[in-house]
């Protein structure tokens, strides 16, 4: 009659050795093919020069007792975005109507 502790070591010894067969399955499915890499003969140059970006920008700013959002675009500040601690947030837009014009 098998002991419990022997139960226990056979149970571990046969999924200890599905464990390594499916590893070298595992390894063999996701070798590498022996296809050579091409690598280009000159280096690639990237321009320095970078588009302006068009989107929106927003800069979060914290304050002592908000937080300020200023949202940007093409560097005009278009409005401020003011979320107190204590209250509803509101917003600031500039005297010119955003910075249209």
């Amino acid at each position: 009659m098998m002991t419990v502790a022997r139960s226990a070591l056979l149970s571990g010894l046969s999924a200890g050795l599905l464990l390594t067969a499916s590893l070298v399955v595992a390894q063999d499915e996701g070798a590498l093919d022996a296809t050579p890499v091409v690598t280009p003969q000159e280096p690639i140059v990237i321009s320095d020069y970078q588009p302006p970006e068009s989107g929106p920008e927003i800069v979060i700013r914290p304050g002592e007792n908000e937080v300020f959002y200023e949202y940007r675009v093409n560097g005009q500040l278009l409005e401020i975005k003011v979320v107190p601690e204590v209250g509803v947030p509101y917003y600031l837009v500039p005297a010119d109507g955003g910075g249209a014009g």
